[in-house]
């Protein structure tokens, strides 16, 4: 990031001033790199995020987090597309791929793409993984077991303890997406 002079701005409205002009610089606010070496990760650029995109840019956007996952007729997941709103004012713009990561997932593969110079390609991803929970056996109606699906997501796959291929999680997401499975969305917002 040698070489360059930030602009500073004191709030988030300055970010994208009205009428596409530049942007005023503020001592004391919130520095970023000139416009031109930022680049917005969008799951509907045309160009896959390689490892010499860390010579062009100096910052990355992750555009789309956590939109809603839809599938496609043709049985594949697209997204609602929130990134569509921000997708004008940025000049540069890459994908990692054509399902929907997690914020975690998308930094952990923008770091191996950019820092390790590891091309796409060659990562290896889980998609639409599915979590096991234990019965426990009070219900005798109750199924052996209950899951939970991450469906239409992808993550970076590694191998587990057993050999198997199990998704790369935060510590303690395994745990919390099963206990959240139980939990009523609906009781929680009255």
């Amino acid at each position: 990031m040698a070489g360059y002079t930030p602009t500073c701005f004191r709030g988030l409205e300055q970010l994208v001033p009205a009428g596409g002009g530049a942007a005023t610089a503020e001592p004391g606010g919130l520095c970023l790199p000139p416009w031109d070496r930022i680049c917005l990760l969008d799951m509907d650029a045309e160009e896959v995020l390689q490892p010499d995109d860390v010579a062009k840019f100096d910052a990355f956007v992750f555009g789309g987090i956590l939109g809603n996952v839809i599938e496609n007729d043709d049985g594949s997941y697209g997204s609602d597309d929130r990134t569509s709103e921000i997708r004008p004012y940025f000049k540069h713009r890459r994908h990692l791929g054509p399902m929907q990561m997690t914020t975690d997932t998308a930094v952990l593969v923008a770091q191996k793409v950019l820092e390790r110079a590891c091309p796409l390609a060659e990562i290896p991803f889980l998609d639409s993984p599915e979590f096991e929970r234990p019965g426990d056996g009070k219900d005798a109606g109750a199924a052996a077991s209950d899951s939970v699906c991450m469906e239409g997501f992808r993550y970076v796959a590694r191998r587990g303890d057993t050999g198997d291929w199990e998704p790369t999680l935060p510590e303690g997401m395994k745990e919390l997406l099963l206990t959240d499975a139980d939990n009523d969305i609906l009781s929680s917002l009255q």
